[in-house]
């Protein structure tokens, strides 16, 4: 296990908020004391998290469909991130590279769209994902976004990042690499679990990095990212961006606001946390007819 910088704005010092997980998979979650970042810390090397996404995260951690229940449509989520990429791009004869493609799920929904005229690529860390990738003659031209670090020969026009932001090691590097992939037209798709929502704000062992609309929005600014749309939908937070040769400053005031807005919904979802724990407990040792006598005698008139 290591200590790491914060992951946006490289500031040395970060406060843990809480300890989850187990010996094999432990989960440290912190808050930079700087900017309000929420990543694991300290966590697993560099070099380990790579290891564990080739062949640990599909035997533990990837979804699998529920047992005996039906398995959802595998274009569901390609569809929605087609509707939102023609608000801003025309998806034929294009070049579609897909980072964390998986099975290839998504490239697969849009090669059958747009028949032959798109040419699908895929970053995958993962063996036996790749192995499927290749039967579908996508080609796969890396396992990771670092292998790409002195430059791509691959250039894409559209990029798809679809929850795999916040599995990244180094979230703002990554983003500073992916401009090797990028034209003057490229867009790149990134969507994410919103920190400040149910089930997107969990703690999960292979989410590294926990972002909420104001850290999205400053690690796009800090890579020189030009927003095209964003938004947020259910537990999701997704946007479109297109590259530009700026160097942005943040703003100190936006780590300022963002470090006090997320620190006072933690501590309110950790208060709650503890509420709960403390009812469950409760249920245990107090017999059930005192504990509804209890419930109705507090319960406000």
């Amino acid at each position: 296990m290591v200590t790491i910088d914060c992951p946006l704005c490289e500031h040395r010092k970060s406060k843990r908020f809480v300890s989850l997980g187990n010996r094999l998979f432990p989960l440290n979650i912190s808050i930079c004391q700087e900017c309000g970042f929420v990543f694991q810390n300290p966590r697993f090397t560099e070099e380990e998290w790579e290891i564990y996404y080739k062949s640990d995260y599909d035997i533990y951690h990837r979804p699998l469909p529920p047992l005996g229940g039906p398995i959802s449509e595998p274009g569901a989520n390609a569809q929605v991130i087609e509707e939102r990429l023609q608000r801003v791009a025309i998806i034929r004869d294009r070049i579609m590279l897909d980072i964390g493609a998986g099975c290839g799920d998504i490239l697969d929904y849009f090669l059958k769209k747009n028949s032959g005229s798109l040419t699908p690529l895929a970053i995958e860390p993962s063996n036996t994902c790749q192995r499927t990738l290749n039967e579908k003659d996508i080609k796969v031209i890396g396992n990771s976004i670092k292998q790409f670090r002195d430059g791509a020969t691959e250039k894409a026009d559209i990029i798809i990042m679809r929850h795999v932001l916040e599995h990244l090691y180094d979230p703002l590097a990554s983003l500073r690499i992916i401009k090797n992939f990028m034209n003057e037209n490229s867009v790149v798709y990134i969507s994410v679990p919103n920190l400040f929502s149910v089930d997107g704000g969990m703690f999960h062992f292979p989410h590294i990095s926990y972002f909420n609309k104001v850290t999205l929005g400053l690690l796009a600014y800090k890579t020189n990212l030009s927003t095209l749309i964003e938004g947020e939908f259910n537990d999701e937070l997704y946007a479109i961006y297109r590259y530009v040769a700026y160097n942005g400053i943040t703003s100190a005031i936006s780590y300022e606001l963002n470090r006090g807005i997320t620190t006072n919904y933690l501590n309110n979802r950790y208060s709650n946390m503890l509420i709960k724990q403390i009812k469950r407990q409760l249920t245990n040792f107090i017999p059930k007819f005192l504990l509804v006598k209890l419930l109705l005698r507090n319960r406000p008139h």
